[in-house]
């Protein structure tokens, strides 16, 4: 019924584990099976067996598994391969004085108590809160080593059962008729994305080298100042509303959102109304539909600045420049080949900062003001097309209208 070439390769120990790389779906849940009993030393094998098909497997489990994915499967067997290389009577996980100095430093401990006797809705928040600053952190160890305890604290609540009126949450469900609560779907959906796209962002840090570069003086906010005339169209207000909604949601907020209409696609806007206060997205709403350039900087600058180029571009070159020219964070890891062998200048999206891939480095960290200069001035007919006017735009002292240089003339 099902094809599956698994069947002539089992996985017996770690080792093999590692070595042996499913590809259909049928033999990834044969491996998965195999690699449960195996146990520890499996984390690693495991961790990137989700990382490579997190969005591929993102689907219902057929069969009496309601509100599971095949994704949540490898969640949670990789959790068990993790708890498996601890030791067995440990009940809660143990963290180094230095991580909780720095997470308490970094304004993310949700309680005063030690991260390792959190209750399961404290760690839901913890998850959450660290989304919501994701994007001002920077990679280091204090960092990884918070997650660890974040990822050990999900072990013990995803593995493990507990008995009614000890322990009260609304991510808890009574099994059966017995006086015992497991974790529910949507809470383990909320640990497994959360886990991935922290993952995933880090990862894509490290794909290309940096390398310094210093632009020559432009002039950005004189280009942009020229282009305020398109927050007097209402299609360009509703695409800047689009784009602003996507950049808003946090990694892993779509995930838990659309987990109780799996197979359902629902929209930025769709998702951040069931993840963010409404008051907040009225306020937001109101502003992009009549807020000044001002207001609009003030909160959304990048996000603004990335449209008004992109306008600009299909007004005078008649090319889509964020197609093209712009890869955003959460898209990169559909496009990591296409990165690697790009010839032409593409700005990158890295924790709500940008920077200019080109030649296989990456140029400057910063906003759009800082990178789209760099971009230019790397950018040598791109796709065929003549940037003069643009860079005399930009570099150029004065830009003198046609109308006055022929004036002049005269």
């Amino acid at each position: 019924m099902y094809s599956s070439t698994y069947l002539t390769m089992r996985v017996h120990t770690a080792e093999e584990a590692a070595e042996v790389q499913p590809t259909e779906t049928v033999d990834t849940l044969l491996w998965l099976v195999d690699t449960w009993d195996v146990g520890g030393g499996c984390e690693a094998a495991v961790h990137e067996q989700l990382m490579q098909k997190f969005h591929v497997e993102q689907e219902r489990v057929p069969g009496i598994l309601p509100r599971w994915t095949k994704t949540m499967l490898l969640w949670v067997t990789l959790l068990h391969c993790r708890s498996s290389d601890t030791p067995r009577h440990t009940p809660r996980p143990t963290q180094r004085p230095e991580t909780l100095v720095w997470a308490a430093a970094q304004n993310l401990l949700v309680s005063k108590a030690e991260p390792s006797t959190w209750s399961l809705d404290e760690l839901l928040l913890a998850l959450d809160v660290l989304a919501q600053r994701w994007q001002t952190m920077v990679d280091s160890s204090e960092l990884r080593g918070y997650m660890g305890v974040l990822w050990d604290l999900a072990c013990h609540w995803t593995l493990h059962r507990f008995r009614k009126g000890k322990w009260t949450s609304s991510a808890l469900e009574p099994v059966r008729d017995t006086e015992w609560l497991t974790i529910v779907p949507k809470a383990i959906m909320s640990m497994l994305s959360r886990y991935y796209w922290f993952n995933q962002t880090l990862q894509q840090l490290l794909w290309f080298p940096e390398t310094p570069y210093t632009c020559k003086p432009h002039h950005f906010d004189r280009f942009m100042h020229k282009q305020k005339r398109h927050l007097k169209i209402r299609k360009f207000r509703d695409t800047l509303a689009t784009a602003v909604w996507e950049s808003l949601l946090l990694y892993g907020d779509s995930e838990i959102a659309t987990h109780d209409q799996l197979g359902d696609i629902l929209s930025a806007y769709s998702c951040l109304y069931k993840r963010q206060p409404i008051c907040l997205m009225q306020q937001y709403q109101h502003m992009l539909a009549y807020g000044t350039y001002e207001e609009i900087c003030e909160h959304f600058a990048d996000t603004l600045w990335l449209q008004m180029a992109q306008s600009y571009f299909v007004n005078n070159y008649q090319l889509d420049f964020l197609k093209f020219f712009v890869c955003l964070e959460h898209k990169q890891h559909r496009h990591k080949d296409a990165l690697y062998n790009m010839t032409v200048p593409i700005v990158l999206q890295r924790f709500g900062r940008y920077t200019v891939l080109h030649e296989g480095a990456t140029h400057g960290l910063g906003s759009v003001r800082d990178v789209f200069p760099i971009w230019v001035a790397l950018a040598d007919k791109p796709h065929g097309i003549d940037l003069s006017m643009l860079k005399d735009e930009l570099f150029s002292e004065q830009v003198l209208h046609a109308s006055v240089i022929e004036i002049t003339a005269l």
